[in-house]
């Protein structure tokens, strides 16, 4: 206990906060457990089964939950849990930009082809950019095709997003003002290392920035 021997199940995610405190969601427990930056370790939130995490600027998680149509929860500080009005099947990560808008990729709606947004105050979910049919195209908000953004979502700079474009083989940029779509980086399945014209990735499952 409390650095020494903590347990696991079937750990699934990982976040870190401000404070550098470690969340870990544990699918096989049902919940997701804090772990201090001194070793203490607790149970934050427990009662479903927590998946990929992120957080908004006033320390709320979003929690995508997994299991088939179970949406996602907001957990508060205080380590309470509501549902939130809009998401299907989140499977990969969401983000939260400054603003307090949520963005989120659903495997129910849009194929996981399109991304999706729920504006801060507000509690519809609309398309943001994208569409449920698959492709690669850039362009500005439902004309800009993705191939299965499974690979996440990330912020990056001041109003932008990546998102990982994981069966184009592709990092894609979204200018959050604009909505527009544009290709950062597209390499080609395989396994090889070199110069971006030439290497090679096997799959695109998540994705992080500093």
């Amino acid at each position: 206990a409390n650095g020494v021997d903590i347990v696991f199940d079937t750990p699934y995610g990982i976040v870190i906060d401000k404070q550098n405190n470690i969340y870990v969601s544990d699918i096989g427990r049902n919940h997701i457990r804090k772990i201090t930056p001194s070793g203490q370790n607790t149970v934050y939130v427990s009662g479903f089964a927590p998946g990929l995490m992120t957080f908004d600027n006033a320390g709320n998680m979003y929690v995508n939950i997994v299991a088939a149509y179970a949406g996602m929860n907001k957990v508060n500080t205080a380590g309470s849990y509501t549902k939130i009005s809009g998401p299907f099947w989140p499977m990969a990560k969401a983000v939260v930009d400054a603003n307090g808008n949520l963005f989120y990729v659903d495997s129910s709606s849009s194929s996981n082809n399109a991304v999706g947004w729920i504006p801060a105050g507000a509690g519809n979910e609309n398309y943001f950019t994208g569409s449920s049919d698959p492709g690669f195209q850039d362009g500005v908000g439902l004309a800009a095709r993705f191939n299965s953004i499974s690979g996440g979502l990330a912020l990056y700079g001041p109003g932008k997003l990546i998102a990982g474009d994981k069966y184009n083989y592709a990092l894609r940029e979204i200018d959050i003002a604009s909505r527009k779509v544009s290709t950062l980086l597209k390499l080609a399945p395989g396994f090889a290392d070199g110069a971006f014209s030439q290497a090679k990735i096997g799959s695109m499952d998540d994705m992080a920035g500093d």
